[in-house]
């Protein structure tokens, strides 16, 4: 259903001034702009387009007035997300989605969401109740924790239980103070932390036919759990910033306001919990436009499960939008659905209007008394169960401020109220579902009064918890203060079922006033009053019809301090509304309206109609069908006259149909919206007939038939004559069946494609006639398709396509070219490429080594299927011997015409080129030491010559009979060169060079007697070693570290290895002291490795050792055994003693030694100690120790 609405509040117009002028002023500047991405992003990146941020959380704390954060579409997996920048009046900071793309920030757990998950486990089989695998701490309160199911596009809230009892129950009907299950739904349990959930349809949800669950395994479905927390919080007094293009969801709070000011939030879906949108008194100046809000809240959930503490799912008993005292708040442009209450609370300067709201199931806005300066209009309300309500307060002040205007209220849909077992399911309507007043109050004191005007208000039976029964809301028995009256004007309240209008009104103390209004009852002969208990001071009556209350004293009453009367301006009429809620033009409600101009409300502009929408002009087509004599477009008689029947219709009624014939004659059918035509006269040929209806407004409907009076002509095409290569006579005969009658010849080349035409023959009568005409200017040996056709009054006739073929006289044109053109072959087998064209089709060849022309005839011929152009390949053998070889062919048609001689020719050359190398040498091999190598020869009768590498490289060489190749790139090691010349019949013939090139010196080693660091000998032993990727080939020794050449004297030549390694005897040079020894190896092709190196000390001289103790003298008396000796010695690698009576050892000690524990024998015991230097030389000290 489509609704307009035109906006007259200054407030909101200068709301969007400043959002527009904030918004370009903060694109004017020169200002930053920085991008987010949840997937390719870096929070370590610098926040450009290729180089974006990834979180949310991380970049907003980088803005400054005036930047711009673009959020590139994705999930962000974020919460407690907080914002505390702020831009400045004239630089806003804008938070936006990047052009088209969604960004969600998603502060649900990412658990439970994927199908065939391991998030649950099985915890009570026979309800089929499971558990989460993990805790989650904090996740809910008293037990109760959001969650939605989603399965495919379907989303639904589960319900959030408190009670696990609740949960867990058998039961499903309706008990005071036991336990219900009330359909599938989730828990929080405090003491283990974990989220509990069953997945089994209810009953009840069953029974409305809302059962979406095919597995109760919630491991197999899609579950989105929303724990306590922010998505985001504006804190710090946050202020002048533009949210846009954004999904906040997954927490309690998708937004909360703790602070901030002068916030605009724009193009946002938002999706939580309990609160949606939470904003505190310390928040002000908020624009919140085009906002789209669904809470999925569960059909089959009954309004008494949830309002009250002690019921299952009263954690559900929330407002998606809750304001705490906060002032300058707007509400525009935006769609609200399938929540409980949409806004709850209020403050001062608060505009919601321009909103569309559906399915709300309890109320749309409930405001505090406190409210100052509230405007709810322009709002469309369907299928709510109540629309705007306001509480009672304490000391009411700044009262009368609250304006109701302009918003199409239609809450006419039944919302389930009660549960099975409820004494009240079956008194409301027998399957517990109720509707529900327009306007309505929580408590009974210091009631504001409100001013409602220009609202379309469409009603039912409206009652309410207790199936008390109410009517639309607008009159007012609570108290409220004196000379500030409830006042209702120019509203459009309408009825639809055996229910009141109003009741309770107050008619004598001036508290409200009623006038202007349109009421409309559609039931007829309702048995329920108009009015029920209106009061005057002293009695109640009630009327059965607005009549009935003008026509008595309590409206006299109403005059006392409003002079013209309650409702003197009032009617009780249909307000004829169409679809989208206008009154049609003619409506009771297009006029009559009180003027409310002089109040200074918002809205009022002059208005004389009544409702919420102007009066719709009627721009609606009437419809119009033909019936009989046929409901085609055309209908063909022979028959002077026709009959017409059809049926019109239009929104507001047809008034007229009438009827023309183009060929003459109009006139009036008779009905409207099953009208006629008795007889309508028709002339031979088409009658095209146009029936139209009206509507009062003058719109006009057509529609046609073409009727067809008279016979067609009768058609049959003759053969064709005198055919020649440009002409050819064709014929036809035609009946005109009474009509003048029109006929000619179509032809073309292309069957049903005629491009020709003959000149137009005359014709009438009632007999077959023939006739004829000569096609001219064809073109030869051509195909030609023709038919005769007819034309009269009645229609056009064609008879049967027929063809020709005009004579051919061209032979057709031809090549042949051998091996695609080459100029030589090497071999006597040749491709032979023959191709033709005829106008007729080619329909042979022949090939011939002589030039004369066969005979279409002849014998040699090849036949091939006819083409217009005919292509071929074949083989054919030349003959031998080296030379010029020309081959002939010919072509013919199907008409037997031989072209001219096509002809081709080539040299036939089996001998092969000769080519040699000349440089750097002739022979087959060469040896080099750098790198590359140029080479080149000679050769004959060539095209080309190339080369190529085995060790890699290729090209072509530069001339041909003098050849060179320039700088070929060698590899260690033999490269085989190849060279190859071709000649022009593509004969080959190569030459090869193994270069062998070797730049690489070897490495080795040289070590003096094993790695020794002393020698006693001037002859040593040098072990040598060396390595060289091609070969070792000999070694150089010296005591002087001058670097030989490679052809120096001195080389010792070895047999050629890649690995060498010999033992070598060396005389080093006389005197004592350190001896180097230098040695080089060289490879075959004269590298010379770097410098190896060894050095040992030549030493001599022996060393010195003198015994000092028992005695220094040679001899000595012990008359005990062991002896102990001592001495000093000097150069020492080790001392060593022995007893010449038995006995050796080690000494301890090198300058100053000692040997203990020497045991003597009886006798002189000979005691040699012997020093010995780390050149092995040696000197020895003898005791001669005598022992008894």
């Amino acid at each position: 259903m489509k609704a307009i609405f035109y906006n007259t509040s200054k407030s909101f117009v200068m709301g969007l001034i400043v959002f527009i002028m904030g918004s370009m002023a903060a694109g004017s500047v020169l200002a930053n702009s920085y991008y987010v991405d949840p997937v390719n992003g870096s929070d370590s990146s610098n926040g450009s387009l290729s180089l974006p941020w990834r979180t949310l959380g991380n970049s907003i704390g980088k803005l400054s007035a005036g930047d711009t954060l673009y959020l590139r579409g994705g999930n962000y997996f974020e919460s407690g997300v907080r914002i505390t920048i702020s831009g400045a009046p004239s630089q806003h900071i804008i938070i936006k989605n990047y052009n088209e793309e969604i960004p969600i920030i998603d502060g649900g757990y990412q658990d439970f969401r994927a199908i065939s998950n391991n998030d649950w486990e099985l915890y009570d089989s026979q309800r089929n109740i499971y558990r989460s695998t993990k805790a989650y701490p904090g996740a809910g309160n008293n037990g109760a924790i959001h969650a939605f199911l989603k399965i495919g596009e379907i989303t639904t809230n589960l319900i959030a239980y408190e009670r696990y009892g609740d949960l867990a129950s058998d039961n499903q009907l309706y008990t005071e103070t036991g336990s219900m299950y009330l359909g599938p739904g989730v828990i929080w349990n405090s003491i283990d932390q974990r989220i509990y959930i069953r997945l089994v349809s209810s009953d009840l949800e069953s029974q409305m036919g809302y059962s979406i669950l095919s597995n109760s395994d919630p491991r197999q479905n899609s579950i989105y759990i929303v724990p306590l927390g922010v998505v985001v919080n504006f804190e710090n007094n946050a202020s002048y910033l533009d949210i846009e293009g954004v999904s906040f969801r997954y927490r309690n709070n998708a937004l909360r306001f703790a602070s901030g000011h002068h916030i605009n939030v724009k193009n946002v879906t938002v999706f939580g919990g309990t609160t949606y949108i939470l904003t505190e008194q310390a928040a002000h100046d908020l624009v919140f436009d085009t906002l789209i809000v669904d809470g999925y809240f569960p059909e089959w959930l009954a309004f008494k499960d949830i309002k009250s503490a002690t019921r299952p799912a009263h954690a559900m008993e929330v407002a998606a939008f809750v304001l705490h005292d906060s002032e300058n708040v707007e509400i525009i442009n935006s769609t609200i659905r399938n929540v409980m209450d949409f806004l709850d609370g209020g403050g001062n300067n608060l505009r919601i209007h321009h909103n569309s709201f559906f399915d709300i199931r309890d109320d749309v806005v409930q405001l505090d008394t406190q409210c100052n300066n509230v405007e709810m209009a322009y709002n469309r309300v369907i299928g709510c169960s109540k629309s705007f309500d306001r509480n009672q307060g304490a000391n009411a002040t700044n009262l009368g401020t609250k304006y109701v205007h302009h918003n199409i209220i239609d809450i006419r849909k039944r919302h389930l109220h009660f549960r099975q077992g409820d004494p009240l399911f079956q008194q409301a309507g027998g399957d517990g579902k109720i509707q529900n007043r327009a306007f309505g109050t929580h408590g009974t004191i210091d009631m504001d009064p409100w001013k409602i005007y220009h609202n379309t208000v469409l009603i039912g039976k409206s009652v309410n918890a207790h199936l008390s029964q109410d009517g639309i809301g607008f009159d007012y028995d609570e108290t409220t203060a004196p000379g500030v009256p409830h006042e209702v004007y120019n509203n459009i309240f309408i009825q639809t079922e055996d229910h009141r209008m109003g009741q309770r009104s107050r008619v004598h103390d001036g508290s409200q006033i009623l006038d202007g209004n349109l009421y409309y009852r559609t039931v007829s002969n309702p048995t329920e009053p108009f009015f029920i208990n209106w009061a005057n001071e002293t009695s109640q009556s009630s009327f059965n019809s607005l009549a009935a209350f003008k026509a008595s004293s309590f409206f006299d009453q109403t005059k006392q301090y409003y002079t013209p009367g309650w409702e003197a301006n009032g009617i009780e009429a249909d307000p004829m509304l169409d679809e989208e809620y206008h009154p049609a033009a003619n409506s009771p409600a297009a006029t009559g309206a009180v003027d409310l101009s002089s109040k200074g409300w918002p809205g009022i502009s002059g208005e004389q109609y009544r409702g919420a929408l102007s009066p719709a002009a009627d721009t609606s087509v009437p419809s119009i069908t033909i019936i009989s004599p046929t409901s085609n477009t055309a209908y063909v008689t022979t028959q002077s006259v026709v009959s017409l029947s059809g049926t019109a219709s239009d929104d507001r009624g047809v008034t007229s149909v009438n009827w023309l014939n183009d060929r003459g004659g109009n006139g009036t059918a008779i009905g409207t919206s099953n009208w006629s035509v008795a007889t309508i006269t028709l002339n031979a040929g088409n009658n095209l007939i146009t029936v139209s209806a009206y509507d009062a407004a003058g719109n006009v409907a057509n529609n046609t038939l073409t009727v067809t009076y008279g016979s067609a002509p009768t058609v049959i095409t003759g053969t064709s004559t005198n055919v020649l290569v440009d002409s050819s006579t064709v014929s036809a005969v035609v009946n005109p069946n009474g009509l003048n009658t029109t006929v000619y010849f179509q032809y073309g080349i292309i069957p049903a494609n005629y491009t020709g035409k003959t000149a137009n023959q005359i014709l009438s009568g009632t007999n077959r006639q023939t006739i004829s005409a000569q096609l001219i200017g064809l073109s030869e040996a051509t195909d030609y398709y023709y038919r005769a056709a007819a034309n009269n009054s009645m229609g056009t006739v064609n008879g049967a396509e027929m063809n020709f073929t005009t004579t051919d006289i061209s032979a057709p044109t031809g090549l042949i070219t051998i091996n695609n053109g080459a100029s030589y072959t090497n071999t006597t087998a040749v491709t032979l490429s023959l191709s033709a064209s005829d106008n007729r089709g080619v329909v042979g060849y022949y090939l011939s080594t002589s030039n004369t022309t066969p005979s279409s005839s002849a014998a040699g011929w090849v036949a091939v299927s006819a083409a217009a152009n005919y292509s071929t390949s074949v083989s054919y053998t030349v003959t031998t011997g080296n030379g010029l070889k020309t081959i002939y062919c010919w072509y013919k048609d199907v008409a037997g015409n031989v072209s001219i001689a096509a002809s081709g020719s080539i040299t036939l050359d089996t001998l092969l080129p000769a080519i040699i190398i000349t440089s750097p040498t002739s022979n087959s091999t060469y040896t080099s030491i750098t790198n590359t190598i140029t080479i080149s020869g000679t050769a004959a009768n060539l095209i080309s010559v190339t080369w190529s590498n085995d060790r890699g490289g290729s090209g072509t060489a530069t001339g041909t009979n003098s050849w060179s190749v320039n700088t070929i790139s060698l590899q260690s090691g033999d490269n085989v060169i190849t060279v190859t010349a071709t000649d022009r019949a593509a004969n080959i013939a190569t030459v090869k060079l193994t270069v062998t090139y070797d730049g690489i010196p070897p490495t080795g080693s040289l070590i003096i007697n094993s790695g020794a660091a002393y020698t006693g000998s001037t002859n040593v032993t040098l072990n040598l070693s060396a390595d060289d990727t091609v070969a070792v080939a000999g070694y150089y020794l010296s005591d002087n570290p001058a670097v030989p050449g490679a052809s120096d004297a001195g080389w010792n030549t070895i047999p050629s290895m890649s690995s060498y390694t010999a033992s070598v005897s060396y005389t080093l040079t006389s005197g004592n002291g350190q001896k180097t020894i230098y040695c080089w190896y060289k490879d075959a092709a004269g590298n010379v490795s770097a410098v190896s190196s060894d050095s040992i000390i030549f030493d001599t001289s022996p060393p010195m050792i003198t015994i000092t103790g028992p005695t220094s003298g040679p001899t000595y008396s012990a008359v005990s055994t062991p002896l102990r000796l001592e001495g000093t010695a000097d150069n020492l690698r080790s001392i060593r003693w022995e007893n010449n009576l038995g006995g050796s050892g080690t000494v301890t000690g090198r300058k100053n030694w000692s040997i203990d524990n020497i045991m003597l024998y009886s006798g002189n015991n000979e005691i040699t100690v012997t020093a010995i230097d780390r050149a092995g030389n040696t000197a020895a000290d003898t005791i001669t120790v005598t022992f008894r």
